[in-house]
């Protein structure tokens, strides 16, 4: 291997679990032992199974919690691709530090009646809802 080429490791999570102990508990033990190839990306949707996170338990704000933990992050919008690609390379020339990117996603962007409803978070449409949406995704 290229004594500069180092391997990345990339995990991805939804912001419910950030709602977890063990969670936290890991990203403390990241940053102790000075992991700095990894980085996380946690998709923001806002949802969960039982509603709206902010309505479960409040995690925000998100990217401060991640810098309390001298994690280096940033929030980025997951529906814009240079936003992603410029996350990742920002993400690759950090040094010293894990990385979190956060990302703020319309859970079902484009289907409208889906869009950011926390019923659909865990659930099929049905037939009716299946067809409307493949219409709508398909033009």
């Amino acid at each position: 291997m290229h004594p500069q080429a180092q391997l990345r490791i990339y995990a991805m999570v939804g912001d419910a679990d950030c709602l977890k102990g063990h969670f936290w508990e890991a990203s403390v033990a990241v940053e102790y032992h000075r992991l700095d190839t990894r980085a996380g990306i946690v998709d923001h949707t806002q949802l969960q199974i039982a509603g709206f996170v902010e309505d479960v338990i409040s995690i925000t704000p998100l990217r401060d919690k991640w810098k309390a933990f001298r994690w280096h992050a940033l929030e980025i919008d997951y529906h814009d691709m240079p936003q992603i690609l410029d996350a990742l390379d920002e993400a690759t020339a950090i040094r010293g530090q894990p990385k979190k990117i956060i990302t703020h996603t319309a859970k079902s962007k484009v289907v409208f009646f889906m869009e950011n409803v926390p019923a659909f978070h865990g659930k099929v449409p049905g037939k009716d809802g299946c067809e409307l949406a493949q219409r709508e995704l398909l033009g």
